[in-house]
């Protein structure tokens, strides 16, 4: 299977969304953050953007699954909030009622039982990094008879400081499974390939690694790096995006350590960000060397953490997080 209608409505959605998101981001000053039953935030930008690409998904897949990460119990207790979302939604869902964002939000409540295919939408990965003004993704991917088949990352704050000085702000990345990944910019319609062929030397690796320490255990990543020969200074940057500075070539090492034996990663972290990895010639696992599995509904329960590489290094990376992190 091709995927062209897949890949041009997804491309087409995230694109849009990321558009979305930043002119929101822009405005952050208005309107304050909720908090999730996990006491996470959520924001103005999560429920509009996860509205805007189910829409569109619908539109050309009607009959297809979509899970978001969001829902709209928050917004069904806050009308006003509701309202301010449909504020910015108006230039691309025009006459949508308060009832109909609800509605819309909550399509991707999907029971994934009995479904062999199925969208999953990030709509603001990296929530706490857009708040901050900083990097955050738009995730999009899909996934069929448990693996991912096409992923598609909105990049929008990637810039000059990130990437070099010849890099445009803002880019999306995207990669079908066998077929290669491909950056889009943000500024006109250029695309091009994103493959990694040059291999390095372990200790000349660079780690990139969460900003929160809530989300990854800072420490034993330093006991990898020590385990590795490593001296470079770790790059810290919210959301998938670490997975995005991989493949271009900006860092080398994504690890995801649990602060709990028992916490499972959550697909919609991941499934775009892994095969746009893999694809541009990468490796991406579990850190006991797992491939990563979807097939088990919204977590990776089969999977323990994240190890992320590229250059040709993975092996050795296992090894360090074998000698260096107790697994479960």
């Amino acid at each position: 299977m091709d995927y062209f209608n897949e890949i041009d409505a997804g491309v087409d959605a995230v694109a849009e969304a990321s558009i979305l998101c930043r002119k929101i981001q822009r405005s952050l000053n208005r309107f304050p953050s909720l908090k999730k039953e996990d006491l996470s935030p959520v924001t103005v930008a999560d429920f509009a953007s996860q509205a805007l690409i189910i829409s569109r998904i619908r539109k050309r897949f009607p009959t297809d699954v979509i899970l978001g990460e969001e829902n709209s119990i928050l917004l069904r207790t806050n009308t006003e909030y509701s309202k301010e979302i449909l504020f910015f939604l108006h230039d691309h869902m025009k006459k949508i009622s308060v009832n109909d964002l609800w509605e819309i939000v909550d399509q991707g409540k999907s029971d994934l039982a009995s479904t062999d295919r199925f969208w999953v939408i990030d709509p603001v990965d990296g929530t706490k990094g857009f708040l901050r003004g900083d990097q955050f993704a738009v995730a999009l991917s899909l996934i069929e008879a448990g693996e991912v088949r096409l992923g598609i990352l909105g990049c929008p704050n990637l810039s000059d400081d990130t990437l070099g000085p010849s890099f445009r702000k803002g880019c999306i990345l995207y990669a079908v499974k066998g077929g290669g990944t491909t950056i889009k910019f943000s500024e006109g319609q250029s695309t091009s390939p994103v493959f990694r062929s040059r291999n390095i030397q372990a200790n000349a690796a660079r780690m990139c690694e969460s900003v929160e320490a809530g989300h990854s255990n800072h420490e034993l990543h330093e006991k990898v790096l020590k385990a590795l020969g490593i001296k470079n200074r770790s790059l810290r940057i919210d959301s998938q995006v670490k997975y995005a500075v991989l493949a271009l070539e900006k860092a080398d090492i994504y690890l995801r350590v649990p602060r709990r034996n028992d916490y499972r990663e959550k697909i919609w972290d991941h499934a775009a960000g892994a095969v746009i990895l893999t694809e541009s010639g990468g490796k991406v696992t579990d850190l006991t060397g797992r491939i990563l599995d979807f097939s088990k509904g919204k977590t990776l329960e089969a999977n323990y953490g994240i190890a992320a590489s590229a250059g040709g290094i993975h092996d050795q990376v296992l090894t360090a997080v074998a000698h260096s992190i107790p697994l479960s």
